[in-house]
This record gives structure tokens, sequence and C-alpha cells, in this order.
């Protein structure tokens, strides 16, 4: 498996997107992973939609299989999710375990 994180303050950052498609285009392991703090879907919790508009995209491109994240102090799982404009292209899961040791939220 190959696992990458993401620095969740900087979704836009230019420099970030181009090390994540190198890190991923340079692995051959079969399950590929991102782990990041702020999900790009969360309709509880926080209700973040952190770089939705560039990562999802950049995800079922690099054909990740599943994105981790945080933040909201909840437990989300979305079906397989791909751009809806292209049939055709990788469905990747989101899942965002907010847990962390603390309370969840109800």
């Amino acid at each position: 498996a190959h696992f990458t994180f993401l620095d969740w303050r900087h979704p836009n950052n230019k420099e970030m997107i181009e090390w994540f498609k190198k890190d991923i285009a340079n692995s051959d392991k079969p399950w590929k992973f991102v782990v990041m703090h702020r999900p790009a879907y969360n309709l509880g919790g926080h209700r973040t939609a952190w770089g939705k508009n560039i990562w999802p995209e950049l995800f079922s491109e690099y054909k990740i299989d599943i994105v981790f994240a945080g933040h909201s102090h909840l437990y989300e799982r979305f079906y397989p999710l791909k751009p809806s404009a292209e049939s055709a292209a990788w469905a990747v899961t989101y899942i965002t375990t907010g847990g962390a040791g603390t309370s969840l939220y109800e």
C-alpha cells in the first residue's frame, strides 16, 4: 500500500499539488490511500469542503482507493464517488473518522 499525507492548511498550493502528482505517479503499489485533516466531503460536523475544486478530480485521475480525513467529530463513509461528467472515471471512497479519542457529535 502507498500512503500520502496532505497539508490541510493549503489546499490550493501548487507545489503540494505537483508533489502529490509526482509521488503517486512513482508508486507501483496496488492500493493507494490519502490521509488529510479536513474532508473534501462532509455532510455532518463542520461541513467542510477542503480543496473540493481540485483534489477529488486528482484523486480520481491518480486512482486513489480511499481518502481518510478527520476534523469533524463523527464517522462518515461515502459510496465511491467519481466526477459526474466522466462515467468511466475511477471511483474514490471517502471516510471521515474524526473521533481521535474525543467524544463524537450526536
